[in-house]
């Protein structure tokens, strides 16, 4: 006997496994069909019951759809706790009487039912089988149909870990895209300031100083965003950019960033070129610096003497990232799960980490529609092989800086992410507004005509999605970018089928502003 002295306890168990209204799984389909087979019937149900209301949740055989738990003949099985085989309801005290056996809604003559249990020894359900005419289920019967019983809860705990599993991810995505917009902005005002500092009159100390620090902000963020990306990658939410960058230069800053913060200076840490590198090569720069430092972070951690090296070079029509280290190497048997998530060999144990990195470069590569390889020997070293197809830009008429004047409008709440985007706007040659909200930038766009409008995602007033939408309604085809820190690629897409052109995201740097103002002039061409 199953014991199961609290009906509200009950209940809320059901609650937490099933939804009363919610499609079933097609394996207890399987499980009816078995169950009906086993028990030599046509007919077999998977009911589960509430404080009122018994549902067949699913039905072989069987139109039924629901009936108020007096009339239902399995309350018996949780009322008794314990399975029900019953040759002949009419000849049952306990059934005699039943709408479903006395003809008033059928005319049930055998039935059997096994409890559907929860781990906590709840009763949720039950697993029936009858007929219209006597039965009758032997022991080894009876014992099957409680296992097929069993089978049925294991599917619901299936589905209901499934569900707070996925529950767990969203709020976990939804957590980090707040925690990034918050690290983002002030990073953001850091680098801004830095970018509009270094196209001031500077001396070579101070450029040299500026420039050091701009490469540790620019570092800084390819952490941020590896401790993220895990989250974004299960949420399928990574959205790469794609704007023109130099290769080289990114290669050079991540050398030059490492070799300041490397803890033992008696290893090498150097860079070179193969070949001819195109001054510019179109991709998201922000995660190559971000799987470079990962490789190249790990590549020192893991190299006691010798040196490690950067080799940038074309093959083909793809573009190859190579880092060769003189370390410990990897054992064969470790390198088959190098890229799993939180695997790590013997050695990574020893200095520690998480054991994301490789996975996250790994997914960042895929996405990037690259690949990674490795080469490893133990005692003698590592080479990390990145290829990816990165082609050049198209070639502009007019560069950023000799374009016409591009009229902007930046719609921003924080103080700091206003000045930046300013400040880089107007080095590039715009005229820039400013409105802190919803509100003030619909009021300025009515009054004035504008070319561009850079929306952050998060406002007080309404989200960047809402005045989107408002903007659109206004008798006005001016192009519309989102400018945000958020990481979430839901609010995004939702803005972009709001009528968002674009998106910008922080921390701004003079390049994508200048590619952007450039691609909105040339588009706004008849």
């Amino acid at each position: 006997m199953i014991e199961d002295d609290d009906e509200a306890a009950r209940v809320a168990a059901l609650r937490r496994y099933c939804r009363m209204d919610a499609p079933a799984e097609p394996e207890l389909e399987g499980i009816l069909r078995t169950v009906a087979t086993v028990a030599g019937v046509s007919t077999a149900t998977i009911n589960l019951l509430d404080d009122e209301v018994q549902v067949n949740y699913v039905t072989l055989g069987f139109d039924g759809g629901s009936c108020p738990k007096s009339d239902s003949m399995c309350n018996t099985t949780i009322l008794e706790r314990r399975s029900q085989y019953v040759c002949d309801a009419t000849h049952d005290a306990r059934f005699v009487r039943n709408p479903w056996v006395d003809g008033r809604l059928g005319s049930i003559r055998f039935y059997a039912s096994a409890p559907i249990v929860t781990h906590d020894a709840h009763i949720i359900g039950t697993l029936c089988v009858f007929d219209s005419s006597p039965h009758q289920l032997d022991a080894i019967q009876q014992r099957a149909m409680e296992d097929l019983a069993a089978q049925v809860m294991a599917l619901l705990e299936r589905r209901r870990l499934a569900r707070e599993a996925h529950a767990a991810t969203e709020a976990k995505s939804r957590f980090l895209a707040a925690v990034s917009h918050e690290i983002r902005t002030p990073l953001g005002g850091v680098l801004g300031m830095l970018d509009v500092l270094l196209t001031s009159h500077l001396d070579s100390a101070q450029r040299r100083h500026a420039t050091i620090a701009r490469r540790s902000a620019e570092t800084l963020l390819a952490l941020l965003d590896g401790v993220l990306d895990l989250s974004k990658g299960e949420a399928g939410h990574v959205v790469l950019a794609e704007v023109p960058f130099d290769l080289v230069g990114l290669v050079e800053d991540v050398v030059d960033v490492l070799s300041a913060l490397r803890l033992r200076h008696d290893i090498g840490l150097s860079y070179r070129v193969e070949g001819e590198i195109p001054a510019q090569l179109v991709g998201d720069p922000n995660r190559l610096r971000q799987v470079l430092v990962n490789l190249v972070g790990n590549a020192l951690k893991f190299t006691t003497a010798g040196s490690v090296e950067v080799v940038v070079r074309r093959a083909g029509a793809a573009t190859e990232l190579v880092v060769r280290d003189t370390g410990e190497g990897i054992a064969p048997e470790e390198l088959s799960r190098l890229f799993q998530p939180f695997a790590q060999g013997a050695a990574g144990e020893l200095h520690g980490g998480t054991g994301l990195g490789l996975f996250i470069c790994r997914e960042l590569i895929d996405l990037m529609g690259g690949e990674i390889r490795c080469e490893s020997a133990l005692g003698v070293g590592t080479t990390m092989t990145v290829s990816i197809p990165l082609e050049e830009p198209e070639a502009r008429p007019e560069a950023a800086g000799e374009l016409p004047c591009v009229r902007t409008l930046v719609v921003d709440d924080d103080d700091v992410s206003r000045l930046v985007a300013q400040a880089l706007l107007g080095s590039a040659g715009a005229e820039v507004d400013v409105a802190p909200d919803g509100a003030t930038a619909l009021r300025r766009v009515a009054e004035a005509s504008y070319d561009l409008v850079l929306v952050d995602i998060e406002l007080p007033d309404m989200d960047g999605v809402a005045l989107t939408k408002a903007l659109r309604a206004l008798p006005s085809d001016v192009a519309i970018h989102a400018l945000s820190g958020h990481v979430g690629g839901e609010k995004i897409a939702a803005g972009l089928a709001a009528g968002m052109d674009g998106v910008l995201t922080k921390p701004l740097r003079q390049a994508d502003v200048e590619a952007l103002l450039g691609g909105v002039l040339t588009d706004a061409r008849p």
